[in-house]
């Protein structure tokens, strides 16, 4: 997956949907609520088909997709690529972000639509900046390239020592770098690429790079359709409530994940304020009901086998529980 967004400056807030009746015109495949855009035409994917994902932001949607969908049936015409946008606030961690999806034959087809999609931006007026990234400087240059990697095919982009993307860098005269992990989180889904550069076209060839890469690694088709939402939050939760939290055995998260269809995880080792912390991952809906339930259950169930509020006997077995529940 790629990601590309605009500095905070330049990020507009949620469009309202203009009436259909008052619209000059429609992109194509767009419902009535100006939602869903969608090329009319999907070209035939072959059984070697490799599907990139990139992270748009809401507002410059318009520019990808063009009047009536012209720009993106164009990129899908010239590139031979599918280019499409998925519905937006559904399955990334910022309602401002936008998925949009590439599949094409090859890793240099998708490239040369991600090249395509820079382009339509930046002559639009549009920019594809972001903030530092976590942990790190701000990387110079005034475009950026977010590449969101499974996390199990990481190794092919990072290499032994950092060796394989300071190569890509170099190759193509971009700053690039891998996001370290957030030590907060139980597990890691996907790793971030960051690349950077003043010049669209060396930014599009080392995505490309990148891209080829990650096509390489025969892991990497079904590593990425696992990851069908970028959507992925952590909380904090005080140690003696993650028995509570946990239930007996682990059931109250297992009833959770199995009813959300989320992935929750709980990291070993507590903070020095005393607290551990709980990973979220899923569709957006269904990580915020997560989140909400969990909640309101640390901070409203009493603990089992005491008044409420007060301590109990069973902490270590559901210490024990919730060590048994946490994600690898």
């Amino acid at each position: 997956m790629l990601s590309i967004r605009a500095p905070a400056s330049l990020v507009e807030a949620p469009i309202s949907p203009i009436p259909a009746q008052a619209r000059p015109g429609r992109w194509d495949g767009e419902d009535d609520a100006g939602l869903a855009l969608q090329p009319s035409v999907r070209q035939p994917q072959s059984r070697g088909a490799l599907t990139f994902k990139l992270l748009v932001p809401h507002s410059l949607a318009g520019l990808i997709v063009g009047y009536n969908g012209d720009t993106i049936r164009r990129i899908n015409s010239v590139t031979g690529a599918v280019v499409q946008l998925n519905r937006p606030k559904t399955d990334t961690t910022s309602p401002e972000d936008r998925t949009l999806v590439i599949t094409a034959d090859c890793a240099e087809s998708a490239g040369h639509a991600v090249s395509r999609v820079l382009g339509a931006i930046t002559a639009g007026g549009g920019a594809v900046r972001l903030a530092a990234p976590a942990g790190g400087p701000a990387p110079p240059g005034s475009l950026m390239l977010r590449v969101v990697v499974p996390q199990p095919c990481a190794g092919a982009v990072v290499g032994p020592g950092g060796e394989t993307v300071k190569a890509l860098g170099a190759r193509h005269g971009v700053w690039a770098a891998v996001e370290a992990r957030d030590p907060r989180a139980a597990f890691h889904p996907f790793r971030l690429l960051v690349l950077a550069s003043d010049d669209p076209a060396a930014l599009a060839a080392a995505a490309a790079d990148a891209l080829s890469l990650l096509a390489m690694d025969a892991r990497y088709p079904a590593a990425l359709r696992h990851i069908a939402s970028t959507c992925f939050r952590t909380f904090s939760v005080p140690t003696r409530r993650v028995g509570v939290l946990m239930g007996a055995r682990g059931k109250h998260v297992q009833a959770l994940q199995d009813m959300l269809r989320v992935k929750i995880g709980i990291c070993e080792a507590p903070d020095a304020s005393g607290c551990k912390y709980v990973s979220v991952w899923g569709p957006v809906r269904s990580v915020e009901a997560a989140v909400s339930a969990m909640s309101v259950a640390v901070q409203v169930w009493p603990e089992a086998g005491s008044n409420r509020g007060g301590a109990r006997a069973g902490d270590d077995a559901d210490e024990a529980s919730a060590s048994a529940m946490e994600a690898p």
